[in-house]
């Protein structure tokens, strides 16, 4: 059968993030979960997030979905293919890191998106958040 997230993993999964958030001192954060497809399953913004951060904690989530990496590895790629995003042809994929694929059994669940502080920052919430989403699934 085939694992998929459910609304109970993401609700604790989000939870979680939003508490580690508020206690490390840093700003607040827009996440997004997507399904294995990159389709939304679950956005919040935090108080005081920046309004940029809802697309891109949405993008970075569809991009770790659909390109099956973290974001913060598609930029790498880019950068050392010196390929254009555009030549994907897809509006939807950035890659700004903060975003994590959910990978279980060798088989992509899921993906995270975390945005709102520096990208570095973004990134290692993001790699959390998926951490503790496999701690609960395994």
């Amino acid at each position: 059968m085939k694992q998929v997230l459910s609304m109970d993993s993401i609700n604790i999964l989000t939870s979680r993030i939003v508490e580690m958030a508020l206690s490390d001192g840093k700003p607040p954060v827009s996440m997004a979960v997507c399904d294995n497809h990159g389709f939304l399953m679950y956005f919040l913004r935090m108080d005081g997030a920046p309004i940029r951060s809802i697309e891109l904690a949405k993008n970075k989530a569809y991009t770790a979905s659909r390109m099956g990496t973290t974001t913060e590895a598609f930029h790498k790629r880019l950068s050392e293919e010196q390929l254009n995003i555009n030549y994907f042809c897809d509006s939807c994929l950035t890659a700004m890191p903060g975003g994590t694929p959910v990978v279980l059994n060798n088989g992509l669940i899921g993906a995270v998106g975390i945005s709102g502080r520096c990208p570095k920052d973004d990134q290692e919430l993001a790699d959390k958040a998926v951490t503790l989403i496999l701690q609960k699934l395994e």
